[in-house]
């Protein structure tokens, strides 16, 4: 089998994959249903690592499911957020498994776009692809 064939072909099963993960997605918070909460906290942290900065926060909630309290937490990338303890928000949770939330409308996200990547690099390394990077340097002398 060719290079151009196999590349093709795990770009056609790379999307298949993405469409299937989106699907699943949305199949699985179809009936998520929304309820009132409120914000509880709001927990912001700093790190860093190999003089790299992460700012982020953590927005901590409760809602009511059939008169049992619940609470969940959502984490956002950022150093600062409109919302403020004690607001009211819209909480989705899951029918089946009340304790499992959403602070924000659930949906797909980014994970369809996991085999995108991994089918990228993958054909990428079936083409052989050289990055562009460090030209080596040859040890050709001259020769008279």
């Amino acid at each position: 089998m060719s290079k151009n064939l196999k590349a093709g072909l795990i770009l056609a099963l790379t999307v298949l994959a993405a469409l299937a993960v989106h699907w699943g997605l949305i199949q699985k918070y179809s009936d998520w249903i929304p309820v009132d909460g409120v914000i509880t906290d709001i927990q912001f942290h700093h790190s860093t690592i190999r003089r790299r900065t992460n700012d982020s926060y953590e927005i901590h909630y409760t809602y009511q499911v059939d008169g049992q309290a619940y609470s969940g937490v959502n984490a956002y990338s950022g150093r600062k957020t409109d919302r403020f303890v004690g607001e009211a928000v819209t909480v989705w949770y899951d029918p089946d498994a009340p304790g499992d939330s959403s602070f924000h409308p659930p949906g797909p996200g980014l994970q369809p776009f996991i085999p995108i990547l991994l089918g990228t690099w993958l054909t990428l390394r079936v083409l052989k692809v050289k990055r562009k990077g460090r030209k080596r340097r040859g040890t050709n002398k001259r020769q008279n």
